[in-house]
């Protein structure tokens, strides 16, 4: 999956926000933004949502409207 955006963003800043409470802290000064599992509920304008975990469909934060993240 992570080959699709290999090098698509060459040489810009990318930040990548968790789930955890150091999530509250991202400031948006990064070009990319990729959220991770839990970190949809932050709502913000991520430019990616990803998520490995094969229950992931099962949790809250996965049926999330995310109609901004591509």
């Amino acid at each position: 999956m992570l080959s699709l955006i290999h090098n698509k963003h060459k040489n810009r800043s990318i930040a990548i926000i968790g789930s955890g409470p150091s999530a509250k802290l991202y400031n948006k000064n990064h070009d990319i933004s990729i959220a991770v599992n839990g970190a949809a509920f932050l709502r913000q304008d991520f430019d990616y949502f990803l998520c490995g975990d094969n229950h992931s469909h099962e949790y809250s934060w996965f049926r999330i409207k995310c109609s901004n993240i591509r």
